[in-house]
């Protein structure tokens, strides 16, 4: 299962890849971009996220392995 939230300010959608990155998608555009959990760009088009939503998307991912 993927863990989906979406930003109430921003409609931003964060979704957990399967490698602990986060995928960032502004629906009133179609950017998207992807992201490590500290904030840092990997990919795509969109290359800002809130970083306390990238955080906590990506904390699912460590809790799971441990």
């Amino acid at each position: 299962m993927v863990k989906k939230l979406v930003q109430r300010e921003t409609n931003m959608l964060f979704s957990l890849l399967p490698d602990g990155t986060v995928e960032v998608e502004k629906p009133d555009t179609g950017q998207r971009g992807v992201f490590r959990r500290d904030g840092t760009w990997v990919s795509g088009d969109l290359t800002y996220a809130d970083q306390v939503m990238l955080d906590y998307v990506a904390g699912a991912h460590t809790a799971s392995q441990g």
